[in-house]
């Protein structure tokens, strides 16, 4: 036996796997095999797209192309970074953030690529927080049940349809007066106080929504460079060097060392979490104390990542004498001069996730006598191998925005849900308290006009217990008989009545006739005896009477007798 199945059937029943399929392809997490992730961004790297709070959905693509915001894995920050590829160069990606300046350190391979932006839900974290707190989970739970009550209240109206059942019929139910009167009692209660409820709440919520969600304040985030020098060379034993060898702050004999190897190592050190990185060079600059000078690069800048770097060059110092002689015959100028061995180091990278640009260029300097050079010494005791600088970098930090009054104090953002959601919830009471009170004060103008409205649907009902429901009148028992479709039943009941009915769900709807006029007693017949014959003496004995005190009797006595 083959059963036919409807194209709109068909639909309906397919239509929720799709939707379970199109969901799944869409939003599925890698951890269920989907392609889909979820990132929460912060920072101020990528303002002002995106601020600290907001939601990017990424998913995985097939190529990615330079423009393209993507979040990627950092080793260094052991986290998903969201920014911008700007150059791909040897399979790896080189990222940059919209609000910063310089390159990430960071160059990924694919396989560290989680995905490319697909879509943005800004202050998402904010409205998702909510969804934890005790009035939420209550609100969704109501939701849920009544779409779950809703979905029965369908199954069971479209199973009815299709059984060609009749929908079932409301019973309404006799209020008592004491509990009417307490219902209009309340309801006239009720309006003022949801009106004031409502006046607060739209004045909170009026004050909410005129105020910033969140505030920023600036503060300085503080960090400190340091580098330190030390130099050596070699020499011929003697005198002035017994192993030979040339030590950090001994002078530096010019007729006997040649080569000064000059060492560098730079430190950057805070208190707030840092990712950085940069370049380090090493120059030497020759001057006098008239304005001449001459810079010798020592070494080429050299990269490094994190907070420490060492670099080291070599200086010829033993042309020095010559270099000297020559400048002096020159410009027949005799002067003092100075050798100052000179870092640069340029780092760049986030402190505290705000961006960091700083340079570092404190250097070591020699006195330039005659045969030797010498360290200058700084003021007091001030090591001159060793030099430190302290600086700052301005922070603007967002924090929630809050409400105080009286001693109480609230965010913004729950002044605003507190106060729509008391708006809303002050409203409807104020609409159901009206309505009742409006329904109650007409409910007798309301009888009267459903029934000159609706006069040939109403049927009247004599009485509803024991699960009978007496009718009127024929004609409403046939309109009702006809709407569920069910015969009508006919016979006599114990009263000698005709009666027509029918059943339905359990209660049996019943049309008796009127019973017949009840017939008049028949009156009892009077019955005529024949008059009885009495002597004068018998009828003067039964009464009892003498001849003296009665008049003579007539001739007959008739006595009659009832039947």
């Amino acid at each position: 036996m083959s059963r036919t199945i409807s194209i709109r059937r068909l639909v309906g029943l397919a239509a929720p796997f799709a939707l379970a399929a199109a969901g799944w392809w869409f939003l599925a997490p890698p951890q269920l095999g989907g392609r889909t992730d979820y990132v929460f961004t912060d920072g101020i790297s990528m303002q002002p797209r995106f601020h600290t709070g907001d939601l990017a959905i990424v998913r995985r693509a097939g190529a990615y192309h330079v423009g393209q915001i993507v979040a990627y894995h950092n080793d260094e920050l052991r986290s998903v970074v969201l920014h911008r590829i700007v150059a791909i160069r040897g399979g790896r990606y080189f990222f940059k953030g919209d609000n910063n300046n310089f390159i990430d350190p960071d160059h990924p391979t694919r396989d560290r690529l989680v995905g490319a932006l697909w879509l943005h839900v800004p202050h998402a974290y904010a409205y998702l927080s909510r969804l934890h707190s005790p009035l939420a989970v209550a609100v969704l739970v109501a939701v849920s049940l009544l779409f779950s009550l809703g979905g029965v209240t369908t199954r069971r109206r479209r199973r009815r349809k299709r059984e060609g059942r009749p929908p079932p019929r409301h019973v309404r139910v006799r209020v008592p007066a004491a509990l009417s009167d307490l219902i209009d009692v309340t309801a006239a209660a009720t309006v003022p106080a949801a009106a004031a409820l409502l006046a607060v709440a739209l004045a909170v919520t009026a004050v909410a929504f005129t105020r910033p969600v969140v505030t920023s304040s600036a503060t300085a985030i503080s960090y400190t460079q340091a580098g330190t020098f030390s130099y050596s060379g070699r020499a011929r034993p003697g005198v002035a060097y017994p192993d030979g060898l040339l030590h950090s702050g001994e002078p530096v004999f010019l007729k006997l060392v040649r080569g000064l190897d000059v060492r560098f190592v730079y430190r950057f050190s805070s208190r707030a979490r840092t990712r950085i990185a940069g370049t380090v060079a090493l120059n030497a600059r020759l001057s006098s104390d008239s304005g001449w000078s001459r810079t010798y690069a020592l070494t080429s800048p050299q990269a490094f990542s994190g907070k420490t770097a060492t670099v080291t060059g070599v200086f010829d110092v033993g042309r020095l004498p010559a270099l000297l002689a020559s400048l002096e015959q020159t410009t027949s100028v005799s002067d003092s001069y100075t050798l100052t061995v000179t870092p640069d180091v340029r780092i760049r990278g986030l402190l505290d996730g705000s961006p960091l640009h700083a340079t570092y260029s404190t250097g070591l300097p020699l006195t330039v006598q005659d045969a030797d050079l010498l360290p200058q010494r700084g003021l007091g005791s001030a090591n001159p191998f060793h030099g430190s600088s302290t600086a700052s970098i301005s922070r603007t930090k967002l924090a929630p925005a809050t409400v105080s009054v009286h001693g109480f104090e609230a965010s913004v953002d729950t002044l605003r849900g507190g106060g729509l959601m008391g708006t809303a919830g002050s409203l409807a009471l104020l609409l159901v308290a009206s309505g009742t009170m409006l329904t109650r004060g007409r409910r007798r103008d309301e009888t009267s006009r459903i029934k000159a409205r609706y006069g040939p649907l109403i049927v009247d009902v004599a009485r509803n217990e024991s699960g009978v429901v007496e009718l009127e009148d024929m004609d409403a028992l046939a309109r009702l008989a006809e709407q569920y479709e069910r015969p009508i039943l006919h016979g006599v009941g114990e009263d000698g009545r005709d009666e027509f009915g029918f059943t339905d769900d359990g209660t049996r709807y019943v049309y008796r006739t009127p019973p017949p006029p009840a017939e008049p007693e028949p009156e009892a017949p009077v019955v005529e005896e024949e008059p009885e014959e009495l002597t004068v003496q018998e009828w003067m004995d039964r009464l009892g009477m003498t001849a003296a005190a009665v008049t003579p009797p007539p001739r007959r006595w008739r006595r009659q007798k009832a039947a």
